[in-house]
């Protein structure tokens, strides 16, 4: 029933948006972050991928003539590319291999794309907010919604 956690964060990402004109990295993220909130290491490395990503689009976007959808796929592809050159990556955590990967291949464009539109401060405030949101919905609706 991730499904229906998804749907109510895309109906609270909407509201948010609605109220502050400021998308929190898509409409669909939040959701995911906050079913992943357990799990830091995807979060902040789907986070970094989209970071890289809004560097490089920025700076491609200096050059060659992308904006509106052209902007978003370029984004997407961006993030993917991203993804795939890091997958595998591993950290060593107390005689442990973590492996890392972000959450999902289009999470990460979706913010790059945002933060294009809108800033990475007002991005990244806004996805923290909505994420904290789901989250407390999550806890207080586990047993219902889960």
């Amino acid at each position: 029933m991730y499904e229906t956690f998804i749907a109510v964060g895309i109906v609270i990402s909407l509201i948010y948006n609605e109220i502050t004109d400021l998308s929190p990295g898509g409409l669909i993220t939040p959701g995911y972050f906050a079913l992943f909130i357990d799990q830091p290491l995807r979060i902040l490395f789907t986070y970094l991928i989209a970071l890289m990503t809004y560097f490089v689009v920025k700076l491609m976007s200096k050059y060659l003539p992308i904006y509106g959808k052209r902007r978003f796929a370029v984004c997407v592809i961006v993030a993917i590319t991203f993804k795939v050159m890091m997958s595998g990556l591993a950290l060593q955590v107390n005689d442990t291999s973590v492996v890392i990967s972000s959450i999902g291949v289009i999470i990460p464009g979706l913010i790059s794309s945002d933060m294009l539109k809108q800033t990475v401060l007002n991005t990244t405030v806004s996805l923290t907010i909505v994420t904290g949101l789901l989250f407390g919905v999550l806890i207080v609706f586990k047993g219902f919604v889960l």
